[in-house]
Formats: C-alpha cells, structure tokens, sequence
C-alpha cells in the first residue's frame, strides 16, 4: 500500500529533481551551481510532536471550485485589487499587468533572457538579471526599470566568466531591497563561488563584498541598516552605517536556511544550540548578545515573522530528507503559542501583508497536484482555495520560499489575492495532465468565494507591494 507520506515524498523529490535539472544549465557550455541545494547538516533536535497519520488526498470539502462560505459570502473581484503584477514569459521576457489582466506592458526591449523580477519598496521599481549575447562576450548584469517608463539602468555587472554560478535556474543575480529601497543586497557568482554583496544607492561606491560561501541566505533589518547572513552554518551580521562593518556572531546552526528580524525591533531571530543541553531551538538575538527560545527546532525548520511582529509561523519537519514540514506553529515574541497549529505536510508558507492570513502550500493525494490553502488568524479557521501544478520556477520558489518571501513577493498589497505562476487542477486531474498546460499567470482571491483568474501566460510572477 502506498501512504500518503510516501506518495507526497516521491510528489516533492519529483519536483526538486526537475528544478536541479534546470538549474544545473544542462546543455549549457558552462555548468551551473546552485548554492541553495548544498545539503543540509542534520544537528540534534529538540523532540517535536509527530502528527497523527494524515490523509493527504482531496477531501470533498475542499475542492478546487468549491467553498464552504454560506449564502451571504461575496466574491472578490480581480479588477478591484491594488498593485500591479510584474511576470515572466515562456521566452523569458518580463512584463507587468494589472490584476483583471488589462494594461499589460513589455518591460525588457531587445533581445536577451531575463527572470525573476524584484520590486522595489517603491512599487514601480523593478529589478531583473539580464543574459544577452553568449560566451565570453556575454553581458550578465542586474538590471532596473521603472514600470511604465522606457529604459533601464544598471545596478551590477557581472563577470561573464562566472555566468555559470546561478542562485537558481536562470538567476545569475539575486538582489534584495532593503526595505527603505535605498540599499540592496546581492548574492552573485563570483572567484569565491557564491559571493555576498551590499550597495547604498545614494553614494557612487558600488557594490562592497560581505561575505562568500555557499549555501547562504539572508534578510534585512526593518530600519534597513542591518543585514544577518546565515552562511554554512554561521552568522555573519553586517553593519551598513554610517560604513559596512561585518561581525561574526557566536551561533552555529545549519538544519534552516533564512534568518528573521522581529519587525518590531531590532532584533534577530535564528536557530542556535543550547550549550547545556545540545539541543537547538528558534531563538531571538538581539544587538548585545541576549537571547531568548521561543520554540524548539526539528531537524527541517523555517520560519517568518507575521509583518506585525505578532506571530511567528514556524515549520518543522522531522525527517531532514523530505523537503517540506510536518506542522506549522504560530509563536508569540514572549514565547506563547496560537491555538491554531496547521497539521499538514506543508511545503511553503507567506504572511499576507495585513498580518491576518497565512497562505501555505500543501500536497494532495496525486503526485505534483498541491493545495493553495489560507489560515485566518483571528478566527483560528484554516480552507482550501484550489488546487495547482506549478510551474517549473514556481517549485524553485516553493522550495526556498523563507528567502524568496524577502524578494519575489505573492500577496496582493491589500491582502485579498496571490499570484502565483502554473495550471489550475481539479480533483482527479493529474499533473501529467494538467502540466502539458502552457504555464499560466494566475489570480486568487481569498475571500469566502475564492476567484481564479488567468491574466497572462507566464513562467513566474510576483505583486508589487503597493
């Protein structure tokens, strides 16, 4: 008899393996490597609560197409959502959209491959790695442009000779804004491999060197002077005023990958080892050295602050090998927990920007058919909104979801939507079925009657966050 643990293990190893596939450049004159599939280092965990055996396959009250609201529920229109969508063409060109799909906008004239775009604070700001030419000769930079403004800037050259280092598949270049858009973080290819840089925009210094070794990932401080990096195993946190200081921090953890600042301070929320009973757990650290647990760890373990700063969302897996979380807890900052835990194999979560809804991922019982489902916090109350196969680069976001929430963002600003980038599957439609699709940009709404809707055809796609 095939579980459901089995056939959710053989869903999600089908999907990494078609995303390290594309990411290691196959037929490509110079192989690529993707820092963020180094393998983790397993570390002693604090006992988590294995869930009950779970029935992962569809259930009646949660179809694609169905909803349990009552009769006075309303529906969500698309043409009444804030923001705009920036997405990415089969031929990997990127334009922007509104959300009912009208007012759709080349961005990148020319030739050349570009790919997950990044807003800026701003919302009209956009930043894009471009490939254009081939070989030696090629231009490999990052790029910006202005949404509904011909032209665009260069942010960063690359080196050509390390065009083949990739973040991910077709992303040489991977910057995060600081969240006052003055300053970005980039991590890029480079003679160390996988290198760490950060640039103040309001100087003419260019990009200054922070850190190299791979796997790494990092997050910006709400005040935009901070930045933590969690490289390997370690923490490095980098000062960026009045000049870029880097200090390494005293923890050592390598079974998660992002590291959090508590949006209400400036505070730091990692993994770190109890130095008397050896065993790990998700801590805030703050400027001086002080820390707290707020809960323990397992073996897998991400987690993201609510932007309120109220509630952290904690997911933790027991086995390290299956790439995805067996639960998903809420924490307060002092260390209480919400009555809702989602007792689910979850393969990806993110905040809405309100702080009331947590959208996540999860599988169903046909392989690569996942489940777009939303937890209202308030209530307590947790529904399924579709069912999906996402598409190739969309899997690569849910992969590393806890770093790309930083960059490459799903919610609609007035938190009523998702964007995400795939086909849509009802119950019993298989994704050997529904992934012959042309990969689609589609819209859903999360009210009581959640909405689907098809903006434009599109390999990836993320809303500006205003």
């Amino acid at each position: 008899m095939v579980t459901p643990l089995a056939r959710f293990a053989a869903s999600v190893a089908l999907a990494v393996s078609i995303a390290l596939v594309a990411a290691c450049g196959q037929g490509s004159d110079a192989p690529a490597t993707v820092a963020t599939t180094a393998p983790e280092t397993t570390q002693t965990p604090v006992p988590v609560d294995t869930p009950a055996a779970l029935d992962t396959g569809p259930s009646p009250d949660h179809d694609a197409f169905t909803s349990d609201a009552g009769p006075e529920a309303t529906t969500e229109s698309p043409d009444q959502l804030a923001g705009r969508i920036a997405y990415v063409t089969p031929d990997l060109k990127i334009r922007t959209v509104n959300p009912d799909g009208t007012d759709d906008r080349l961005l990148t004239e020319g030739p050349g491959q570009y790919s997950w775009p990044t807003w800026a604070p701003d919302g009209v700001t956009i930043a894009f790695p471009a490939v254009i030419g081939e070989g030696v000769t090629a231009d490999v930079s990052l790029l910006s442009a202005t949404d509904g403004v011909e032209g665009t800037g260069v942010l960063y050259r690359g080196d050509p000779e390390y065009a083949g280092i990739l973040v991910a598949p077709n992303l040489p270049h991977y910057p995060v804004w600081s969240p006052d858009g003055e300053k970005f973080a980039l991590i890029t290819g480079g003679e160390a491999g996988l290198e760490v840089y950060v640039d103040d925009l309001r100087d003419e210094a260019g990009p200054a060197h922070v850190a190299s070794q791979a796997p790494v990932y990092f997050s910006w401080s709400h005040t935009s002077r901070y930045l933590l990096v969690h490289r390997g195993g370690n923490h490095l946190l980098v000062d960026t005023e009045p000049e870029i200081v880097t200090t390494d921090l005293p923890s050592y953890a390598a079974g998660y990958r992002a590291p959090a600042w508590w949006p209400s301070d400036e505070v730091m929320t990692v993994i770190e080892r109890d130095d008397q009973t050896g065993v790990y757990g998700v801590h805030l650290r703050d400027l001086n050295g002080d820390t707290r647990l707020i809960v323990g760890a397992s073996p897998r373990t991400a987690f993201l602050w609510s932007p309120s700063g109220e509630w952290l969302a904690v997911g933790r897996g027991i086995d390290p090998r299956v790439p995805a979380y067996d639960e998903v807890v809420l924490m307060s900052p002092e260390g209480e927990r919400h009555p809702t835990t989602i007792a689910e194999f979850v393969i990806a979560f993110a905040w809405s920007p309100d702080s009331s809804k947590l959208a996540y991922v999860t599988v169903t019982g046909t392989q690569l058919v996942w489940g777009w489902n939303v937890l209202d916090i308030e209530t307590g109350s947790t529904r399924r909104l579709a069912e999906f196969v996402a598409s190739e680069d969309m899997r690569v976001w849910l992969q590393f979801f806890d770093q790309f929430v930083y960059s490459h963002g799903i919610w609609s600003p007035d938190s009523r939507a998702i964007v995400f980038a795939g086909s849509v599957a009802g119950s019993g439609v298989g994704a050997s079925t529904a992934a012959q699709q042309q990969d689609q940009v589609i819209v859903l709404t999360v009210g009581e009657l959640p909405t689907l809707q098809v903006v434009a055809e599109g390999r990836l796609a993320f809303w500006s966050p205003r």
